[in-house]
């Protein structure tokens, strides 16, 4: 096969992205996990200040 054959094929299915950055950049993945776990971080965080305050009792 032909390179521009295979290039042809392997991209037709590629939709740009029409943000300044890719959808993979590490900030735009970082900030839509923090989206998606929200709930998690505030729990994990509530949980961390109880150990710290129970620590800090002794």
């Amino acid at each position: 096969m032909h390179k521009v054959t295979v290039a042809k094929q392997l991209l037709k299915d590629f939709q740009p992205d029409n943000d300044l950055f890719p959808s993979y950049h590490l900030p735009k993945v970082r900030e839509r996990a923090r989206e998606q776990h929200a709930d998690l971080v505030k729990e994990l965080r509530e949980e961390w200040a109880a150990r710290a305050q129970s620590i800090d009792a002794l």
